[in-house]
């Protein structure tokens, strides 16, 4: 998914799919390595986005949708860096109780763009 560079957050959208039964539960963290980003340039912890570690993400009985902020602090400030595309991730795991199961996505890209270049991608999602 993309944000724009001004943005202050990042609202990202975990869904609950094969049924609402029930509470059931996950963990949520941020990765920013090098591995995890596969060939992308990293955001900066602490200065691009504040990590998230070990957030427990609930879905409560017939819930089917959970919103999750992450906060970009330093993201209103401009340099000259700040025309590169940064990437953080962001993955969920550990579900419970036992048979939960999680889908082979279970990582989400956050692509941290200048505002030029996104937004014609945004207007285009809007239409």
């Amino acid at each position: 998914m993309n944000v724009r560079r001004k943005d202050q957050f990042a609202y990202i959208y975990l869904e609950r799919v094969d049924g609402s039964d029930g509470d059931i539960a996950c963990v949520l963290n941020t990765k920013n390595n090098i591995e995890a980003l596969g060939g992308k340039k990293q955001a900066v912890e602490h200065v691009d986005f504040v990590p998230v570690m070990d957030k427990k993400i609930e879905f409560k009985h017939n819930v089917t949708e959970v919103r999750i902020e992450v906060e970009m602090p330093d993201c209103t400030q401009d340099n000259s860096e700040d025309a590169d595309i940064i990437t953080f991730a962001l993955e969920i795991s550990s579900p419970s109780p036992d048979g939960v199961k999680l889908s082979k996505k279970n990582l989400c890209f956050i692509d941290i763009t200048p505002e030029d270049e996104n937004e014609e991608k945004r207007a285009s999602y809007e239409r």
